[in-house]
């Protein structure tokens, strides 16, 4: 998954430096949204596999805490 991610993200910096994605052609830079996007996908379901496990660990106490925290520093969850 790792690789993956490495991928796509080479992928999309590739595509930055040749001038931004106006350089390439519409499928190309379709590909390489597609491959940034997919190994963006592919980082938050390990994540989200491993955050699960340890949250479901914590004690009542310890979730209520964690769910003010992250709502809070991240604006989005």
């Amino acid at each position: 998954m790792m690789t993956d991610h490495i991928e796509g993200r080479l992928a999309f910096l590739k595509a930055e430096r040749q001038g931004g994605t106006n350089g390439l052609s519409l499928p190309d830079r379709l590909d390489a949204q597609e491959q940034f996007m997919a190994a963006r996908l592919d980082g938050l379901r390990a994540t989200s596999k491993v955050l699960k496990a340890l949250y479901g660990s914590l004690s009542g106490t310890q979730k209520q805490t964690t769910n003010e925290l992250i709502r809070s520093s991240t604006g989005m969850m």
